[in-house]
This record gives structure tokens, C-alpha cells and sequence, in this order.
């Protein structure tokens, strides 16, 4: 089951097209000169090849028949460097801890840019999604494997929800999308399942993506680095990120050379014309990382000088101008127009005549319209680099034909993917074409592959001596079987036909002779199914080749067709998704319970330290040949121990600033302190008194202690005797004691009663609806009560000064802008579709809520039903006479005189002033408090419980008030 790529189209009897390589473009412009080097490749004897079961590559024995290849085809290895990303940066290695500046509007405006260009590749089916939403019954396995799975919808989506902090988490998201799917398909656990082509597939995006992110987010002109202090080093990412500039130069040179005999069609000339008409709109500016305007808008109030640079300027401009006029024309023509004549038509744009005494400002314009240029060119020479279907690596088609290994082998169809010509037929594509297919082959074939080439080398040079014959040698992979071998000119024959037998004949249509059938003993049912089965892949390889050749610069998959469901876009992928968020976090979740000791015992998993490390070292690339993974353990010690010096100085610093700090305070304290006049003696005296001084203390206050300690036990002794003597007088089993809970109680059974009732008047919130949200103390009870109706969206969430109101995500989509009624009608789509599904969530969580209040009033009920019972319980027990104090000192009769409260007539400590305010709940809670804390304990039962019981009715009884809003049953 195919993992993070997309599945090859080797199986459809006419494969969509996904490439067109610039070796056979040169070979159509140019048949005749090129048909005997490219379309006739031979074998040159190789010690061993690799053939495949299923699109894999694995090796073979030389000698016979191509065969049917094994399982071992799976054991590829990642190739290490080429591409279009070119080697790994070399200086000091980055890692997460060096400082990058926060991403700013216009990076997030550029990203945009840079993801549509690269959505549009038709090769994103695999990478669109989590893999637990495309193969759900991989993910056993994968999250054994892949420890931070993440897909390019998940990319998309943060991107447009601007959550990223720097550029760097955008790159390494992006690179490990790719990574993981290499990392998938060469692990030793996932052999039996794992497509070699994938991995092809997934280096061949990741180079894609490094050169648009080199056009889109790197300026035209490398910025001045920032002042520092003079031993001041720049960190390893500043210094990676100005080494950048210099690598782009170079590859975007490779890039035009690769690209300069491509046709531009129509699509394209319209994007040039597009975007030199943006350039000189911007005076001067291929976007807004440029900076500034080469010039200015004139104020009246310029110098000479600015005028002669403004005048420089016009002179480029009135040159762009007839360029765009002339893409136009082109465009409506349907002329030919190759990427090596724009680049010559814009260069004579600032030509060195104009810019004579103005260097500065001619490499200025010079720097911008060459990233102009790179911007048209990557998507084309991506479009070149794309492999075939046919091929069991994915690589790149010069050729398809007949082709041997030596005399005694029959012929087989095959691709060439390499040519080795001599120096007069040797053209710059050969060696781009031959490097980038050997790149994308595994790392024990390249080696199988090493004495082949090595003849065909030494072959070559005995040439130019006049010592052997001159012919051409090439890099052929037979279809069937997928065995790789060097082959020499002399055993291949051009011009395909699936219909020939070129066995029964030699030479080619010219002259047709028969020849005598040596291997008719070793012709099988078996063999002949192969040979069929590689014919049938050789029509194949035929139809997409000529769809390659009419599709030059990648228009086929820019129709106009949107609703075409293999295709996708930044503006799809970038949606709400909840179910990718979802599968995201189930993923993340299985593995982070997956990742344990179980990893390393597969095969020793590299750890995130080494693979973030190499990732940023390598530009996203995981190189898991043996080389690859020496040199990953390497940089990885490299950055453990750079840390630890660091660790190391910095401890080492802060140590020495303590010990200065500490010196200087002692010499200080030393000059400070008067110079002693005492003797010997006198000091010691001194000394034996304060020890003396210091053994008092210490016994005072163990004596302290021990009091202390003394008092606990007769307080906790007298607490439990009180306990002891309460339940002897007489209180029933589950009464309440204390006099405090006592109040509680009551207060309790008020409150309940006025919520039962709504009349919460009582309550003091009268005033809480005057008040602003910014002015509530959030962890107040009337702040969690404005919180929760945020929350359930009864009331708006407070906004900080300065800060704007969230806005809904239909909010945010235009209706009106759009000047076509189509892009409104589908914007209003959008924001319905929206507005649906919010109704549905909302419905759903309004039955939940229902449930949620039912359980609630029910608990409420209970609450309040205990706290009835608990307030009659203690007016029951009111009555029991209190023990008195044996120690109290009698009080004069004056004292005692203090009437007994009655129904009709209450005692002032016992109930609320008739002039208090009934709505102050802090009032009414204090009163009772004081009620039963300073009310006298009556004599008797029956008096202590009418008594009780007027304190209860002059609290619970307040004038009934309309109530603002329901309130909790418990304060």
C-alpha cells in the first residue's frame, strides 16, 4: 500500500503525463544529429544489475535472460546530494537553539505565493492527507516508523491561519513530509511494502520546494549583516542563510542551462509578460522582500544625481515595456520562444552602455530581473525533471528502445536514462540527465554499477588516442525485469517498435536479414509472459514520452478544468478540515504512545536531535546510505559537543564574575572594619560569653517548644472531652457541634430558600450589570459567571485596549470584493457551507447542554433538599443547654438583666434592623453569624428554641425583590 507519494501509473494502459525531460526535447529539436547518441544506447558488461518485483530494484545475475526480479527490492537506500537542492551547505551546522527572527506579513504573503505554485505539481495525491485518513491499516506500522507524521493539508492550513513564528518550522514541516516517506520506504521493517519509486518521488518534490522557496523567500540582494561587536561570530543559521545567496547563483545558473532550448508556450510567455508589467508597476521590485523602489516618485526637490538614476531607470523600464509587448505578440502568434532568448532579451534591458558610470545600480536591476527570471524557470525545470511511471526508480526518459547486453543475449526493451559520448558529440545535457538518474538510484546499485561505468570511461579516453573505436555508451534499465547495466552502442537498436522482433533480424529497416536463432532452447513460457509484460511497458513509456514532448513547460495540469478531483490546490488543501485535524491528533497520539524501546530494537531509529540536525544541515534531505548515516552521527556529536563548551564557558564565566564579586566584598568589609585595640585574652573573654549568651537562648527556646507543645495536647484533650460531653447532654448522632457551623448552616438554608423562590434581590449583583467586562476580577464568582456566559456565547468575550474582536471564519471570506458574480456566488457558497455546519455544531452542542442542565437541577435539588433538612436539625437542637465555664467569674446582677428575646419583640443582636438593606446578602449572613455566636444560652430547652427560632425567622424572612438572574443553591 503506497505511503506518503503517490502510486505509479505503471499498471493503466496509457499512463498521464507526469515528465518531460530536457534530453528529449534537445533530441526532437535536433533528430539528426542527436539520434545516434540518444536513441541508440548499447551495453557495456556490468559485474551484476538490479531487477524488481513490483517497481523495486534489486540485483540480478549477469549472463542470461533479464528475469523476474525478488522481494529484495525493497532495500534501497535514499541517494545522497544532486537534485535541484545540490549538495548540503558546508560551514558551521544549524540547530533549533541559534535565534532566527519572527516571520513577518510579508513572508506570510509570499508563503501563499510560493504554496500555490507548488500545489499545482500533479504528483500531491499521497501527500494531501494524514495517513491515518488514506491507510488507516498502515498505521501500526508507520507509527513505529515515523514518529511525527504530518501532511502538506496540514501545511496549507497553518499557513493560512498565519501560525507558524519563524520561517524555519515552515521549512522543516515541509521537509518532513518528504522525509517521512523516505524514512518510510527505507526502513528495514517496511522492505516487504515499500515502492523505491516513492522515494524518488519524494527528493524529487523536496528539491522542487527548496528552489521556489530560493525565489520566493530569499530577496534579490543579499542583506548587509547586522553590526556586531568586533569577536562577536555569527550564529551557524545567520551564517547558513547569507551562504544561501551564493548557492542560489549557482544553482539557478544550472537551472537555465538545463532549461535554455525549452519552448515557452502560451501559458508562459502570459506569465512573463505578467510579470515584467508587476516589476516596473513596483518601480523595480520583484515583491515586497526587495525592500525599496530602485527609485522614488519625484517630488521637484530631487539632486543631479537622483535624476540621472531616475532617467537610468526609465531608459530599463521603456526596454521591459517593448519585452512584455513582444511576449504578447508571441503569445497570440504562437511563435517559438525558448528560455535561453528571454534570458538574453532581458539582460540586454540593462545593457552596460546605459549603466557606464552606474555599476552599483546596474547590478541592482541586474539581481531583480535575474529572480524574476528564476520564478518562470523553476516551475519549467521541474516539469523536465519529472521521471517516468515506466521506470521502477522513477527516472528520467531520454529514450525508449531495443537493447542487449552483449552479443549472445537477446534484445530487450529499455529506457535509456544515461549517456557517456565522446568530447565531439558530448552535449550538457548528457551529464545533467546521467547525474540526476543516478541520483535517484539505490545506493547498493550505484555501486553494482561502478565497474561498467568505469570501462565505459577508460573507454571513452582510449578514443581520443585513436586506440578504439569511438562510439557512446548508456545507462539503459530493461522493462520487465527493471536490471540497470551500461551498455555500449553496437547493442542497441533505435526507434522502438512493440510490433518487431529485432531477434529475427540485424540492423534496423534498411536491410532486413535473417539470422540464425541461437537461444531457442532457452525460450520459456516464463520468459516469453516477461517479454511481453516489458513490451507492453515499452507502448507505455512510447505514449507518455510523446505526451512529455507536447507538454514542455507543465500547462497540461493548469486547465482551466477546477473541478477536476485529481488535481489540488493551495486554496483546497488550505480549507478547515476537521477531520484532517482530527486524524492528526489520533496520529499524533498513537505515536506518542508507540515510540518507546520497541524503535530502537526495530533497527535504531534515528533520534529527533540527529534528524532536525540533519535536516537543517542538508536542506531536508535524510540520507540513509552507510556514508549518510556515519556522517548524520558525526554532525550530531559535532552539536552535543558544542554545547557542552558552551555550557562549559558560560559556567566557567558566571564562576569567575562570583569569585571577582566575592573578593571585591571582602576586600570592602576588610577596609571597612576598624582596626582592633583588644588583647588576646580580651577576645577570647568576649568569645566565652557570647557561646554562654548562645546555649541561653538555645534553652529558652526549646523550653518554648515544650510549653507549646504541652499547650496542643490540653487544647486538642479539651476539644475532645467537649465532644464527649455534647453527645452525653443529650444531641442527637449527626449534629453539628461548633457554634461557626451552626451559623453556616443557616446561612445555607436562607439562601436556599430565596433561590428556590428567584428572589435573589439579596444578592448585591444589582450593580454588576453597570460594569465593564475589563473592569470584573476574573476570578471572582460574578468573573467565572461572565466567563462561562462568554463561553456559551450568551454574552461577548471582553477585548483588550487596542486589540480588534475575533472575527468569525465566515466573516473573514469577501462577498463583494470580487468584481465576477462567479467568485462571489462562490465565496457566498463558502460562507453557507460555513454557516451549516456552525448550525449543526451548535445543534449538537445545545442537546448536550440540555443533558448537562438536567444533571445539574437534579444535584441542585439534592443540594438543597440537604441543606433544608441541616437548618431544621439545628433548630431541633437549639434547645440543649450549654456546659458552663467552671472558672467564669460570677457577674453583678446589673449585668443580668439583659431581656430575653420573644417573637413579638427580637433581641437586637438576633435580627436585622428593619432599616437595613434587604438586598445586602453580607448583612443577613452576618447577622446570623452574630445570632448564633453572641446569642445567650438559655436555661431551658423550650426557651433556647423559641429563641432559635425568632433568630431564624428575623434573617429568612426579608421583603421579597424581583430577582435580576438565577444564582447557584451555594454561595
Amino acid at each position: 500500500a503506497p505511503v506518503d507519494a503517490p502510486v505509479p501509473a505503471a499498471a493503466a494502459p496509457v499512463a498521464p503525463p507526469t515528465s518531460t525531460a530536457e534530453a528529449t526535447l534537445a533530441a526532437a529539436l535536433e533528430a539528426k544529429k542527436v539520434s545516434s547518441a540518444a536513441s541508440t544506447p548499447s551495453k557495456a558488461k556490468a559485474k551484476s544489475k538490479a531487477k524488481s518485483a513490483g517497481g523495486g530494484a534489486a540485483k540480478g545475475k549477469s549472463g542470461t535472460t533479464p528475469k523476474k526480479g525478488a522481494a529484495a527490492a525493497t532495500k534501497r537506500k535514499a541517494p545522497a546530494g544532486g537534485g535541484v537542492g545540490g549538495p548540503a551547505l558546508k560551514g558551521p551546522i544549524p540547530s533549533l537553539e541559534d535565534p532566527v527572527p519572527p516571520i513577518s506579513s510579508q513572508d506570510y504573503d509570499n508563503l501563499q505565493a510560493l504554496m500555490n505554485q507548488f500545489c499545482r505539481v500533479p504528483l500531491l495525491t499521497e501527500f494531501s492527507r494524514p495517513v491515518s485518513s488514506l491507510h488507516p491499516e498502515l498505521i501500526p506500522v508507520y507509527s513505529k516508523v515515523v514518529k511525527h507524521p504530518i501532511d502538506l493539508s496540514k501545511v496549507c492550513r497553518s499557513i493560512r491561519r498565519r501560525e507558524y513564528k519563524d520561517t524555519r518550522a515552515v521549512r522543516l514541516d515541509m521537509w518532513r513530509i518528504f522525509a517521512n516517506c523516505t524514512k518510510f520506504h527505507c526502513h528495514p521493517s517496511t522492505r516487504e511494502g515499500a515502492i523505491p519509486s516513492f522515494v524518488s518521488i519524494a527528493l524529487h518534490l523536496r528539491d522542487y520546494f527548496n528552489a521556489l522557496w530560493e525565489e520566493h523567500m530569499l530577496p534579490s540582494e543579499m542583506p548587509a549583516p547586522p553590526s556586531k561587536p568586533a569577536k562577536t561570530k555569527a550564529n551557524p543559521t545567520e551564517a547558513a542563510y547569507y551562504e544561501s545567496f551564493k548557492a542560489r547563483d549557482e544553482r539557478r545558473k544550472k537551472r537555465i542551462v538545463a532549461t535554455s532550448s525549452t519552448a515557452l508556450s502560451n501559458r508562459s510567455l502570459e506569465r512573463v509578460a505578467s510579470e515584467i508589467e508587476n516589476f516596473t508597476d513596483a518601480n523595480g521590485m520583484v515583491d515586497g522582500l526587495d525592500g525599496e523602489p530602485i527609485v522614488s516618485p519625484m517630488t521637484g526637490m530631487e539632486s543631479a544625481d537622483e535624476v540621472a538614476v531616475k532617467e537610468a531607470y526609465d531608459t530599463v523600464v521603456v526596454a521591459l515595456t517593448k519585452l512584455k509587448e513582444k511576449m504578447t505578440e508571441l503569445a497570440n502568434e504562437n511563435e517559438e520562444y525558448t528560455v535561453a532568448e528571454l534570458e538574453t532579451d532581458l539582460k540586454r534591458c540593462y545593457s552596460t552602455e546605459v549603466f557606464a558610470d552606474r555599476q552599483s545600480l546596474r547590478k541592482k536591476i541586474g539581481d531583480r530581473l535575474n529572480r524574476l527570471l528564476g520564478k518562470i524557470v523553476v516551475p519549467i525545470f521541474e516539469t523536465n525533471c519529472r521521471g517516468v511511471n515506466q521506470s521502477s526508480v522513477w527516472a528520467c526518459m531520454a529514450a525508449c528502445i531495443w537493447a542487449r547486453e552483449s552479443s549472445k543475449k537477446p534484445y530487450w526493451p529499455a529506457l535509456v536514462l544515461g549517456i557517456m559520448a565522446p568530447e565531439d558529440q558530448r552535449e550538457a545535457w548528457h551529464n545533467a540527465l546521467t547525474e540526476r538518474n543516478e541520483g535517484r538510484l539505490p545506493e547498493s546499485l550505484r555501486q553494482q554499477l561502478e565497474p561498467g561505468k568505469r570501462k565505459a570511461v577508460s573507454a571513452i579516453k582510449r578514443q581520443t588516442t585513436g586506440k578504439a573505436e569511438r562510439m557512446s555508451f548508456f545507462l539503459v534499465e530493461f522493462l520487465g525485469t527493471h536490471e540497470f547495466t551500461w551498455c555500449k552502442e553496437s547493442d542497441i537498436i533505435e526507434q522502438f517498435d512493440p510490433e518487431a522482433d529485432p531477434d529475427t533480424h540485424v540492423g534496423g529497416p534498411q536491410g532486413l536479414k535473417k539470422k540464425h536463432h541461437t537461444r531457442d532452447h532457452r525460450i520459456n513460457p516464463q520468459t516469453e509472459r516477461l517479454r511481453q509484460k516489458a513490451v507492453e511497458e515499452g507502448r507505455w513509456a512510447l505514449e507518455e514520452f510523446e505526451m512529455q514532448l507536447s507538454d514542455t513547460c507543465g500547462d497540461l495540469y493548469l486547465s482551466d478544468d477546477e473541478d477536476n478531483d485529481e488535481l489540488y490546490s493551495y486554496d483546497v488543501l488550505s480549507q478547515s478540515d476537521n477531520e484532517g485535524d482530527t486524524a492528526m491528533q489520533d496520529a499524533d497520539g498513537i505515536t506518542d504512545g508507540a515510540t518507546s524501546a520497541d524503535d530502537d530494537a526495530i533497527d535504531g531509529t534515528i533520534s529527533d536531535e540527529e534528524e532536525i540536525a540533519e535536516l537543517l544541515s542538508t536542506e531536508g534531505m535524510l540520507d540513509y546510505s552507510v556514508a549518510g548515516r556515519k556522517l548524520s552521527k558525526k554532525r550530531v556529536a559535532a552539536i552535543k559537543k558544542a554545547k557542552s563548551e558552551k555550557v562549559k564557558a558560560l559556567q566557567k564565566k558566571k564562576k569567575a564574575e562570583q569569585d571577582k564579586k566575592k573578593k571585591a566584598e571582602a576586600a570592602k568589609k576588610k577596609k571597612a572594619e576598624p582596626k582592633s585595640t583588644k588583647s588576646k585574652a580580651e577576645i577570647q573573654k568576649l568569645n566565652r560569653e557570647l557561646q554562654k549568651q548562645q546555649k541561653e537562648l538555645e534553652k529558652r527556646r526549646k523550653k518554648r517548644e515544650r510549653d507549646r507543645e504541652m499547650m496542643q495536647k490540653k487544647a486538642k484533650k479539651a476539644k475532645l472531652s467537649a465532644l464527649e460531653n455534647v453527645k452525653k447532654g443529650g444531641r442527637k448522632s449527626g449534629g453539628i457541634p461548633d457554634k461557626q457551623e451552626r451559623a453556616t448552616a443557616l446561612v445555607r438554608g436562607y439562601l436556599t430558600r430565596i433561590a428556590k423562590k428567584d428572589d435573589l434581590a439579596g444578592l448585591g449583583f444589582s450593580s454588576a450589570a453597570t460594569l465593564p467586562p475589563n473592569a470584573v476580577e476574573s476570578t471572582s464568582l460574578l468573573g467565572m459567571a461572565l466567563a462561562f456566559r462568554s463561553a456559551a456565547g450568551h454574552a461577548d468575550m471582553p477585548v483588550g485596549k487596542g486589540e480588534e474582536p475575533v472575527k468569525k471564519p465566515w466573516d473573514k471570506i469577501d462577498t463583494e470584493g470580487p468584481s465576477k458574480s462567479e467568485d462571489r456566488c462562490k465565496n457566498l457558497a463558502r460562507q453557507a457551507e460555513m454557516l451549516e455546519q456552525e448550525l449543526a455544531k451548535i445543534a449538537k452542542e445545545n442537546a448536550q447542554r440540555r443533558v448537562l442542565i438536567a444533571q445539574a437541577h437534579r444535584q441542585r435539588e439534592l443540594r438543597e433538599k440537604k441543606a433544608i433538612r441541616k437548618e431544621e436539625r439545628i433548630k431541633k437542637q437549639a434547645g440543649v443547654p450549654k456546659k458552663k465555664s467552671a472558672k467564669k467569674p460570677k457577674e453583678p446582677e446589673s449585668e443580668k438583666t439583659t431581656p430575653v428575646p420573644t417573637k413579638a419583640e427580637p433581641a437586637p443582636s438576633a435580627a436585622v434592623d428593619s432599616k437595613t438593606k434587604e438586598n445586602d446578602l453580607p448583612v443577613a449572613a452576618a447577622a446570623v453569624a452574630s445570632a448564633a455566636v453572641e446569642a445567650p444560652t438559655p436555661t431551658g430547652t423550650d426557651t433556647g428554641a423559641s429563641e432559635d427560632v425568632v433568630m431564624a425567622e428575623a434573617v429568612v424572612e426579608p421583603a421579597a425583590a424581583p430577582a435580576p438572574a438565577p444564582v447557584p443553591s451555594q454561595p
